[in-house]
Parts: structure tokens; sequence; C-alpha cells
């Protein structure tokens, strides 16, 4: 007896140290930056999104490893800001339900799930550069060092816009 109806649950995108990236999470974020108005090619965004998703995942295995905690108190006035600036972009706290698909409690837990996850990045950035101290001139030093043709060609880009009033 072979059942054919099996539904996938959940599915782990990539593990960065002791962090799960879920693909459910990703999707959701290319989701929302495609609702939000992002034009990108939907491989170029997945891309980016899942290397910043990467990046920030190892941010918080390093800050599980230092013990940094982010408590909710320190994320709570940016939270109410989020969630009423939210509000007042959607229209209403309905519109806001309705564009989300989602509770209220559901989109304040993702909001403030993101918030921590972003002020613990912080801090974990900010431990790892506290020390770090460079000057313009040692800058200048190091990219004269780098021979011309290992630098990569990087192409110029133009944008150009017309403001025309009859």
């Amino acid at each position: 007896f072979i059942l054919n109806s099996q539904v996938l649950i959940e599915s782990i995108a990539a593990i960065a140290g002791n962090e799960v990236i879920y693909l459910s999470d990703l999707e959701n974020t290319i989701a929302d930056l495609k609702r939000s108005g992002n034009k990108s090619p939907y491989d170029q965004i997945r891309c980016s999104v899942f290397q910043e998703m990467l990046i920030s995942k190892l941010f918080m295995d390093k800050a599980r490893i230092d013990s940094i905690i982010v408590t909710d108190d320190a994320i709570e006035g940016d939270l109410n800001m989020r969630i009423n600036d939210a509000i007042r972009r959607a229209g209403s706290e309905e519109a806001l339900i309705d564009y989300f698909k989602k509770g209220m409690v559901e989109i304040r837990r993702d909001i403030k799930k993101s918030l921590i996850e972003q002020e613990t990045v912080r801090q974990v950035q900010g431990k790892i550069s506290e020390n770090i101290t460079i000057t313009p001139g040692a800058i200048k030093k190091y990219y004269a060092s780098i021979p011309k043709d290992s630098l990569p060609i990087i192409p110029a880009k133009y944008e150009i816009s017309i403001i025309q009033l009859d």
C-alpha cells in the first residue's frame, strides 16, 4: 500500500554553524520583496536573499558562541515603531493582515524575530570590529600594492532621468 499524496511540510535550505535557514523563510522573504515592488529577476533576488541569510546566520552562530543575547526589551520600542509604520503604510490593521495573509500576532512575531536577529548581528559586528583601526593612508597603500591586472574591471553604469514640464 503506497500513499502518493505525501506533502512536504518544511525543508532546510542551508545550515550555517548551528543556525538553520528554512526554505519557507527564504521563499517568504522573496515573496515579500516581490510584493513590495522589487522587479529584479526571481533567480537574482533568490541568490542575494540567500547570501544575506547565510551571512546573518553565521553572525547569529558567532553570537551564540560569544554568548551575545538580545532581549525583547532591547527591541520593543523599535518593534512598536515598525508595527505602527506598517499599519500606517497599509492603511489599517485589517489591510495589513490582508496583505500578509497572517494575523497580527504572527506579523508581530515575524518582525520581532527579524529585529532581534538584526540587533544581534549588529552587536556581533561591533564586537568584531571594536579593536580595528584603519587609516585612509593604509587603504591607499593596500590598493596601490595590488597589481593593476589583478583588479576586476567594473563596467560603468549610467542612470539618466528626464523631467519634462510642458
